[in-house]
């Protein structure tokens, strides 16, 4: 079988199943059945097995793990990375604001060759946002700084905009 369909126990009676779907809690609780949503019969099975194998031949390669950033590359990073602490700082309090939370997600490679964008950015949400914050997740295994450290981030910025 390739897909299962997640459902109920069967019915103690009828030992039916009776519906499909599962709750996280019937996963943990062990209380689902498991049904083959397709099957097969060996000559099938064998033809589908032999496909796999053929796919599983044409897998690219891994590539280099980690990217390296350059001197020039990894002081860019750092820009980046002082504006939206600065942001963060900028944007804390005022916890009674008003308005619309908008989310911007900010590329890597924005992080990385685009300082002066994100510093825009950071000073246009501090002129016209109320409040926010700014998270900054480290993605261990992205990317190393000039001197190997990590230097794999993932940033969002939650601003709570006024709206008149």
């Amino acid at each position: 079988m390739t897909q299962v369909v997640f459902g109920k126990e069967p019915s103690r009676i009828s030992n039916a199943i009776e519906a499909a779907g599962a709750t996280p809690r019937d996963l943990v609780a062990d209380t689902y059945s498991a049904v083959p949503l397709v099957t097969t019969n060996a000559e099938t099975a064998a033809l589908i097995d032999y496909a796999s194998e053929q796919a599983e031949i044409d897998i690219m390669p891994p590539r280099e793990p980690v990217t390296k950033l350059d001197p020039f590359m990894s002081k860019q990073l750092g820009r980046s990375l002082e504006a939206l602490s600065s942001l963060d700082e900028a944007l804390k309090g005022n916890d009674d604001a008003q308005g619309h939370t908008v989310a911007y997600m900010l590329a890597y490679s924005t992080l990385v060759n685009n300082p002066l964008g994100v510093e825009h950015l950071c000073s246009r949400l501090r002129a016209v946002a109320a409040t926010g914050m700014v998270d900054s997740l480290d993605i261990h295994g992205l990317a190393a700084d000039a001197n190997g450290a990590e230097a794999g981030k993932m940033v969002v910025i939650n601003a709570l905009i006024p709206v008149e």
